[in-house]
């Protein structure tokens, strides 16, 4: 077979149709980069609603919700009942350590009061986030400071 020789015409289309698929390409691949980062900055975006509306519920607590670092502490900062449970604990303890520290003839038992406070704060976080045993702990412990201490 004797080789033909590819006319100007056919050279210049051949160059046209690279150039333009080429052309094509870049502007699939412009698009492609486009619709990526679009995608990824509102899955990032969603991400950091979802992570502050989490964050934004937090009730007054006794406890610094910011450094929370149980899932117990997380619960209580998250949940009103238990935020005003624990302010409500966090009073009572405070005027019962003034009281006694005042009258000065309590040191045993203010000793005692502090040693049974660190206690219950353990067992306490040994509720993992389970809110009925948090809300549990707290009413005993009330119901302790109340009967024990006034």
């Amino acid at each position: 077979m004797i080789p033909q020789k590819e006319s100007p015409e056919t050279n210049n289309s051949v160059k046209n149709y690279n150039r333009h698929l080429i052309s094509a390409v870049k502007c699939i691949s412009e698009k492609f980069k486009i619709k990526y980062r679009l995608w990824l900055s509102s899955y990032l975006l969603m991400g950091l609603i979802y992570s502050q509306g989490l964050m934004a519920t937090q009730y007054a607590t006794s406890l610094d919700c910011a450094t929370a670092n149980t899932v117990t502490e997380q619960i209580i900062c998250q949940d009103q009942k238990l935020a005003s449970l624990d302010l409500q604990l966090a009073q009572e303890y405070e005027e019962l350590v003034n009281n006694m520290k005042k009258s000065g003839n309590h040191q045993k038992n203010l000793s005692y009061l502090i040693v049974s406070q660190e206690k219950w704060k353990k067992e306490k976080i040994q509720c993992k986030g389970d809110r009925f045993c948090i809300t549990d702990t707290y009413g005993k412990r009330l119901a302790e400071l109340g009967a024990c201490y006034h």
